[in-house]
């Protein structure tokens, strides 16, 4: 399940710059995930320019948000939703993980697993743009992610820009049900972030 955040916390959250806020976040729980969304500092944020449509852009904010929490519910499916898989782990980091307690700190420190966990969400954005737009104006979505991805030189965690090139050029998905699928097969087949 998907629940939004208290309009008070979720005002701090992506409104007030600070450290951690974001105009959109999702965090991670126990059989539910938690959104944090303001239109208006996606708004300031995030629009690409007046050739895009801003209710668009925020859906694909909002996709891009929702592919974290399916990613990583997929980690949790033991008992009263433990940790039991490392699907949302990059493949560098899933030979160091042994319990529940090293999962959490790979996911919070560890630079390839917050790229690949990234990598999902841009990918599900650019799909959701190519699913329900022309092929010409999805493709001005997802240049507009690249180009703001390309800017942010200081987020490596965000440096996406080899994973949406895939997303842009394979194969679209062909059904909102299949997205986060597509999804996660284009980020484990393309050859971006491997060594």
């Amino acid at each position: 399940d998907v629940v939004l955040t208290a309009p008070e916390d979720a005002y701090s959250r992506t409104f007030v710059d600070t450290v951690g806020s974001s105009p959109a976040l999702m965090n991670t729980g126990n059989a539910l995930c938690e959104l944090s969304f303001s239109r208006e500092s996606v708004g300031n944020n995030f629009a690409g320019g007046g050739h895009l449509d801003a209710n668009m852009w925020a859906r694909g904010v909002m996709v891009h948000e929702l592919a974290h929490c399916l990613d990583v519910r997929r980690d949790f499916t033991g008992p009263s939703g433990a940790w039991s898989n490392v699907l949302a782990i990059s493949p560098h980091d899933r030979n160091t993980i042994n319990n529940g307690t090293s999962y959490y700190q790979i996911a919070a420190h560890k630079l390839s697993t917050q790229l690949w966990r990234e990598a999902v969400a841009d990918i599900m954005a650019v799909g959701f743009w190519r699913l329900h737009l022309r092929p010409v104006i999805a493709q001005n979505y997802s240049a507009s992610l690249r180009k703001k991805r390309t800017a942010r030189t200081d987020d490596a965690a965000h440096s996406t820009t080899c994973w949406i090139d895939v997303a842009s050029s394979t194969v679209a998905p062909t059904s909102d049900e299949d997205l986060f699928n597509w999804a996660d097969r284009v980020r484990t087949s393309a050859s971006c972030g491997k060594k």
